[in-house]
């Protein structure tokens, strides 16, 4: 397989079915170790990306931010969402809260599910901080002895999994954002 055009036909594949109110911007970045292509959200202001790593094949992508409050407000539907993505790629929480004493507490026993830890980092930033921080990140990689086909729809089905994911976030954050102002007395009607 040749990595460079699976990327790109992968990338082109997934804005040609894109289907959100969003404009997407796609960058090829490779270096010497790894081709990628990054994926601008313009709506969610988030860059995702895609590529290969030592042959690897690999989707990373950031949690919207400032999501750690809304994370207790999120449906059923959201949480089985994000663990359908172990049906076709190996998902791993990437862990990225700045506070130091929320590091030690985290990093002590590493659990094998990425949801909770997930869920330990939001109790641990909500226990120690009172302030919105980088919740970090999805690492998604993926089953490659699979037919190249196959493997384009399951790259495909990831980003559209964590892009649903982010958009939900992003209008429970808004909806947050605008109910507590409104309550506050700073949004008028």
């Amino acid at each position: 397989m040749n990595h460079y055009n699976f990327l790109k036909q992968s990338v082109l594949n997934f804005r040609y079915q894109f289907r959100y109110k969003d404009t997407l911007d796609i960058h090829e970045d490779g270096n010497n170790s790894y081709n990628k292509f990054l994926i601008y959200s313009n709506k969610q202001n988030l860059r995702y990306e895609l590529g290969f790593f030592h042959d690897e094949l690999f989707v990373y992508a950031p949690i919207y931010q400032p999501s750690y409050p809304v994370f207790r407000l999120m449906n059923d539907e959201f949480w089985k969402k994000m663990l359908s993505l172990n049906e076709f790629a190996h998902l791993k929480f990437f862990q990225n809260s700045a506070n130091d004493y929320i590091k030690n507490k985290f990093n002590r026993k590493v659990a094998t599910s990425p949801i909770f830890e997930l869920i330990k980092n939001f109790v641990l930033v909500e226990e120690y901080n009172s302030y919105n921080v980088d919740m970090g990140g999805f690492d998604i990689t993926f089953h490659q002895e699979k037919p190249e086909s196959e493997l384009m729809n399951d790259v495909i089905n990831a980003l559209n999994v964590v892009y649903f994911l982010n958009n939900e976030l992003a209008k429970k954050c808004t909806k947050q954002f605008i109910s507590k102002n409104y309550l506050n007395g700073y949004m008028s009607e």
